[in-house]
């Protein structure tokens, strides 16, 4: 499997391409409204994007000066960003955490 152009370029990320859960993390402007931003500062921070994306962005300096990897954290699928090839899974993804531990 591989990303499309845009998925690569960090948009369209509103579904895990390998498992196709959701990736939305919350809706922008719900979480936000009533706090101290103008319409206009929401749109400069965040375009025209409406929800926070679960995608997670790796930069590898080694590799390149800025992000280089998307990871899916809902099955640990791991995308290079340029070529949209699939890296492998991440074990970390499926370890469960319980608080308190």
């Amino acid at each position: 499997m591989r990303l499309t152009r845009s998925q690569q370029e960090g948009h369209d990320h509103d579904v895990c391409p390998s498992c196709g859960a959701e990736l939305c993390g919350g809706k922008i402007r719900e979480t936000i409204r009533g706090g101290p931003w103008s319409e206009a500062d929401i749109v400069g921070a965040y375009g025209d994007s409406l929800c926070y994306s679960r995608t997670v962005a790796i930069e590898d300096p080694r590799r390149y000066d800025g992000v280089c990897e998307w990871l899916f954290p809902c099955c640990g699928a791991k995308y290079d960003r340029f070529t949209g090839e699939f890296l492998g899974w991440v074990a970390s993804a499926f370890i469960e955490v319980r608080e308190g531990a």
